[in-house]
């Protein structure tokens, strides 16, 4: 091809891509319809800036190649591409075909906008001949070597209509010279920085760039938010605020586990606003990083990466910051610093750095609206685009529920990056696969992957990800305690052995249980990482031999960095003039220790002082102790509010201490819950202790020291520019607020700072007050809107009136008598176990045997529940154990100051109480049934309800949003299919047609003793009628069911799960994914796929209404031996304005997975176990059908078993027969050993 129909538009930079380019055009046709383009630049629609290596126009259809010169093989690993490099190193390059259809799509987006409709394929071609490609024969299509990339262009088009002649050529150049195709530099600078020409990664509505500095020998990450092209105004302005957000929180919580932001600059880009981060060259993403280095890491090192990501969460919850979208492409991973320990390369990767990224959704909690759960995306109108495809299965499933809790959401998050770190794989390619594997298999057990693997790290994931949020662990506290004992675990052998000499080159930072520092401290275990300092549990060995249990014991904060050793050195300078207080937290040493090259402090343990054997401990023991040290801020977390006595008595605490400071002329000038510990003393008693004096030495000028929330926003203006008594009082009160509700108070709606809020219209802050109790709530009101009043001058002038007003508030209920009732063990009194004397094991002991008496008619203070608990209930009108059963979940849901422990508690009582006490669950087509069925539809929202007569008959329905639809129980949906029996009986044969048909239980709960995907002639043998009539009752009963907007929404369910699952998948597949979203009171698993199954054939019976409509194909696969792969297998059809040309057919699919299905068969009958490289090698040689299909090697497997008749597949994708006795088991095994 010469010039004029090839055209340059850049000359490359890189000789390889010169020459593969110049090898195509030498072999590309000089005649129309062909035209070609190099190197040029794109704007999407979406506001991305897309590069192009090459677009040929041909014959066949256009053509999008990206150009790739690698060396070595190329293969995959857990779907992603590998390129093993000639020296045997692996690099991890995601997989391009994803990106370059991706671009393909957008230009062609753009070109059919300028008049000139055509599809655009993306293809790869390598142009190193040398390049040996392992890929699976699903992922060899779409790409190419030179030779074979000539060969594809010359293909005539698959459909005629998509054929390209010289007119439309000519009309296509036309539109690209429309919509712009010249590079163009203004697109690659921001500010001082020049961008490389290629994305590191892109989101939906974001580009991430390698940038280096124009001056300056610097690099940093850019990240581009793209306006998108033509974008009405509210859609700009969220992308806009989406940047906002994700810099607002970013430079309110510095911290080494997480990104830095340099600078966010509002106009840095012609296409959106820019955030400007550090960066090191050699960064990975977590899943990359475990490709190339996964192989040399031990448990212990990848437990350390998860203990990392962990502890940055907890301190990001500490300050109320949720994170939402934890992900692998989160994570990045940075080389540990040089050092002597660590002076090789592969040394520093060994032992990384970990910070999280993506911050784009995460949620500031400041009301208490938001701490009952946030929208998805709120305040933007981007409620469905700023997460990127590839997170999703790591998502937590109600993400998208409009009241979700985001600490519940976090750490379901890291329980996934913690499966990924054990197994070195995603837990599964998209979240419908997943939530079918977790109904099926009842959760993730990394243990099924990877060998010999502690159980405790099950439990740890599968405490983690839970599927309904309260059965989770309730804090990331929770996880790390979790963690601690999975750690113990793993080292508990080598605690037999003496405690390792000190290593003089180790850093202290990377200190592990049994290390001695500075010959003298023993680390215990490690507390946590802060924005300054790593905390450790230490064992002081000079305290000498009288000296035993918590006394002995200290907290050594260890510097992060020179620059944050200052810090503590300043720390201790203000802890040095203090005087003895019981309520302060002391130094150990009085100066600043050097351990190391690090500065440290030695700090006082504060937290449980009982005797080791009343705290879990053996004398003598040498694991790392399990000490738990509390605050005030984990237990409003975990119990909600404080109950009154303890309100009472722990602000005594308070106050003393903040008078003692006051006295001392010190402020603290970081009150906050978090920063109040809770010791325990021999006696078993609480104190409150004031910690983490690190910003009181900080100089009265800098205002904006402190954290966003407690910090009194009305200082450092003209009034009042420096920090003084009124700013800590403010922060007191707040933290009484938060204490006495569980909710900070609120100024405005949050879209503006407290400052721009109206003076007249917000004297004072949003008061929690339907969390307060109720017995104190008024007074609470007034104490509140003085002490937090806008106005200094209108707060409480001193801190002893502010005191006075305080105490005020319980002698006026104690005299009014209404203190709340509260339960109480034996032998205690009120004051005691309000104050909160610490219970030994036996008390929750005894609780769970009074549980275990409990009827419905007994009352709540002899049921076994905690104070807390039992006072909630109390405000609720619920005195006895019946009431709670009847009790509904959405109270627990959505009460305020209820703690995330103590609603676990409330829930997990009732499910006890429920499953022993309650009649067995109620069929969904029982009278009983139908009547919950709807009190469910009446009960979808407030606002909803009021437009629903039925799902089924309302002439309003189909207003319902869609969410609302989805929600809708597969108990629910069972009554809409079934029509309801009149009472003169009329319809008892179609009304028990349907009900055998879709296989539901009847009004005692017994499946029909029919297939599981019943024949017509089967139900009309069963009822005694002909065959013929049959089809003429369910083309009426079609007919009905799609006219209902809950089947039509669940037809779209369906399809959406389909297009995750790659476009084929099995019944029962799709089953399980709805029973785990949609849900069904019937427990057993059995009735459980039943109802779903219910639900898929009758969307597949809607569609029998008009096959040449139907969106996708149905084969049963009734020769099964399981029930469970009986219900055979659906493929979606080609939808021709939306699927690209070489999309594979649905017959193409069904047949490629019936052949699949074969080979599965024949080697489940081996006599021998076939491993995993046998079972990819035999399914590999199955032709797939002609089109591009995007499954990985496990996706392949498992679809080889579902349309089997005998085959199953373990999770080490291992074939073997479903219907395996134990004695063939037993040989198998053997033979494999």
């Amino acid at each position: 091809m010469l010039e004029g129909r090839w055209t340059t538009v850049t000359e490359s930079e890189f000789d390889h891509e010169r020459r593969g380019l110049e090898a195509i055009r030498k072999r590309l046709p000089d005649a129309a319809p062909w035209l070609a383009w190099s190197n040029f630049t794109f704007t999407a629609n979406t506001g991305h800036v897309r590069q192009v290596d090459l677009l040929v126009v041909t014959p066949g259809g256009v053509h999008m190649v990206e150009l790739k010169h690698w060396h070595g093989t190329l293969t995959t690993e857990n779907g992603a591409w590998v390129q093993i490099t000639p020296g045997g190193k692996p690099r991890p390059h995601g997989n391009p075909l994803h990106l370059v259809d991706q671009k393909a799509k957008e230009l062609a987006s753009l070109l059919r906008g300028a008049g000139a409709p055509v599809w655009v394929s993306g293809e790869v071609c390598s142009t190193n001949q040398a390049l040996t490609i392992k890929l699976p024969a699903n992922e060899r299509s779409g790409v190419f070597t030179v030779d074979e990339l000539i060969t594809h262009l010359g293909d005539p088009p698959r459909d005629e209509r998509r054929r390209i002649d010289g007119p439309r050529s000519r009309q296509i150049k036309a539109a690209l010279e429309r919509i712009g195709i010249r590079r163009s530099d203004a697109q690659f600078k921001v500010g001082p920085y020049l961008l490389e020409r290629e994305a590191l990664e892109t989101g939906p509505i974001w580009s991430d760039y390698k940038a280096r500095h124009n001056d300056l020998p610097e690099l940093a990450r850019v990240r581009i938010y793209l306006r998108e092209r033509g974008a009405a105004d509210s859609i700009r302005r969220s992308v806009e605020a989406t940047a906002r957000r994700e810099a607002a929180i970013l430079r309110g919580f510095p911290h080494p586990g997480v990104v830095r932001l340099r600078q966010y600059d509002p106009s840095g880009h012609p296409a959106g606003p820019a955030l400007i981060f550090d960066y090191h060259d050699g960064t990975l993403r977590l899943d990359e990083y475990l490709v190339r280095y996964g192989d040399r890491l031990d448990i212990l090192s990848r437990m350390g990466l998860v203990r990392q990501l962990a502890e940055t969460m907890r301190s990001a919850h500490a300050g109320r910051i949720h994170h939402r979208a934890l992900a692998a492409r989160s994570v990045h991973v940075i080389p540990r610093e040089q050092s002597a320990a660590n002076g090789t390369d592969d040394a520093r990767w060994l032992t990384p750095s970990l910070q999280i990224a993506d911050w784009q959704i995460a949620a500031l909690r400041r009301s208490g609206a938001e701490r009952r759960g946030i929208s998805k995306f709120a305040p933007t109108t981007l409620s469905t685009i700023p997460v990127a495809d590839d997170a999703d299965p790591y998502l937590a499933p109600e993400l998208t529920a409009r009241n979700a809790d985001p600490v519940y959401i976090d750490v379901y998050g890291l329980g996934m990056l913690t499966y990924l770190l054990v197994t070195g794989m995603a837990p599964a390619p998209s979240q419908a696969e997943l939530l079918a594997r977790m109904d099926a298999e009842k959760g993730l057990r990394p243990s099924a992957i990877v060998d010999g693997l502690s159980t405790d790290i099950d439990e740890l994931v599968q405490a983690a990800t839970a599927y309904q949020p309260e059965k989770r662990l309730s804090s990331v506290d929770e996880f790390l305690e979790m963690l601690e004992l999975v750690e113990d675990s793993l080292t508990a052998p080598a605690r037999t052995d003496p405690p390792p000499a000190p290593t003089p080159d180790k850093d202290p930072l990377d200190a592990a249980a049994g290390d001695v520092l500075a010959e003298r401290w023993e680390v215990l275990r490690r507390l946590g990482t802060g924005s300054t300092s790593r905390a450790f549990l230490v064992r002081d060995l000079a305290a000498g031999p009288d000296v035993r249990g918590a006394k002995a014991l200290a907290v050594l904060k260890i510097a992060l960095s020179d620059s944050r050793g200052e810090a503590l050195i300043r720390e201790a300078e203000v802890m040095r003039g203090l005087r003895a207080d019981s309520r302060i937290i002391r130094l150990v040493e009085p100066e600043p220790l050097h351990i190391g090259e690090r500065i440290a402090l030695a700090l006082e343990y504060v937290g449980d002082e009982r005797p080791a054997e009343e705290n879990g401990e053996r004398r003598g023991d040498t694991r790392p102790s399990r000490r738990r040290q509390d605050t005030v801020a984990r237990r409003l977390r975990e119990d909600g509010r404080l109950q009154v006595g303890q309100l009472e008595v722990y602000s005594d605490y308070l106050f003393g201490a903040v008078d003692f400071l006051e006295g001392e002329g010190v402020w603290h000038r970081d009150i906050k819950p978090d920063n109040i510990a809770i010791r325990v003393r021999p006696n078993r008693t609480r104190e409150l202790v004031l910690i983490d004096f690190s910003l009181a030495g900080y100089p009265v000028q800098e205002t904006e020291a402190g954290t966003d929330g407690y910090l009194d926003p009305f200082i450092g203006d003209l009034k009042r520019s420096v920090y003084d008594a009124h700013a800590e009082r403010y922060a007191l009160a707040v933290t009484l607020h938060e204490m006495a509700s569980a909710e900070l108070p609120r100024w405005g709606d949050g879209r503006v700072l407290p400052q721009q809020t109206d003076a007249e219209e917000w004297p004072f802050p949003a008061i929690a007050a339907d969390a307060f109790d109720p017995a104190i709530r008024d007074g609470l009101m007034a104490f509140f809107r003085k002490a937090l009043h806008r106005d200094a001058s209108q707060r409480f002038s001193d801190l002893k009136p502010m005191r006075d007003a305080w105490r005020k508030i319980f002698l006026e209920a104690e005299a009014a008598s209404a203190r709340p009732r509260t339960t109480l063990p034996k032998g205690v009194s009120p004051e005691q176990g309000r104050v909160g004397e610490v219970e030994d094991e036996s008390a929750q002991r005894l609780r769970d045997e009074a549980a275990a008496r409990a009827t419905r008619d007994t009352h709540l203070s002899q049921a076994g529940l905690t104070p807390a608990a039992e006072q909630f209930l109390y405000e609720q009108g619920v005195t006895t154990v019946g009431e709670l059963l009847d009790l509904s979940q959405r109270t627990l849901i959505n009460a305020p100051g209820l703690g995330a422990k103590t609603r676990a508690e409330i829930q997990r009582r009732q499910r006890e109480w429920g499953n022993r006490l309650r009649v067995a669950p109620v069929a969904p087509l029982t009278s009983k049934g139908r009547r919950d069925a709807k009190d469910e539809l009446k009960r979808l929202s407030v606002g909803e309800a009021g437009i629903i007569d039925t799902l089924g008959s309302g002439e309003n329905a189909d207003l319902l949003p869609p969410h609302t639809l989805r929600s809708v129980s597969l108990d629910t949906l069972a009554t809409l299919f079934v029509p309801e029996l009149r009472k003169n009986e009329s319809n008892r044969n179609e009304t028990e047609m349907v009900r055998l048909l879709l296989r539901l239980p009847d009004e005692h709960g017994e499946l029909p003793a029919i297939g599981v995907w019943p024949k017509q002639k089967d139900v009309a043998e069963a009822l005694d009628l002909s065959a013929g009539r049959i089809p003429q009752m369910l083309k009426a009963q079609r007919t009905r069911w799609k006219k209902l907007p809950a089947v039509r929404e669940l037809r779209a369910e369906i399809i959406e799960l389909l297009l995750e699952l790659g476009r084929v998948a099995s019944a029962a597949e799709i089953a399980d994914a709805l029973a785990v979203r949609r849900g069904t009171r019937l427990p057993e698993r059995e009735h459980r796929r039943a109802l779903a199954l219910a639900a898929v054939r009758a969307v597949i019976e809607v569609e029998q209404l008009t096959p040449d409509e139907a969106a996708f194909r149905h084969v049963a696969n009734r020769d099964a031996t399981d029930e469970g792969i009986g219900a055979g297998m659906l493929a979606l059809e080609v939808r021709e304005d939306e699927d690209a040309p070489d999309t594979p057919s649905a017959p193409g699919l069904l047949g490629y997975a019936q052949r699949l299905g074969k080979v599965a068969d024949r080697l489940a009958a081996l006599d021998t176990l076939p491993t995993a490289a046998t079972v990819l090698a035999e399914l590999g040689a199955v032709s797939p059908p002609q089109g591009a299909i995007e499954w990985d090697e496990r996706r392949v497997v498992e679809l080889a078993a579902a349309a089997s008749t005998n085959a199953a597949v373990s999770p080490r994708l291992e074939i073997y027969p479903r219907d395996l006795s134990l004695v063939r088991a037993l040989r198998l095994t053997q033979a494999g050993l």
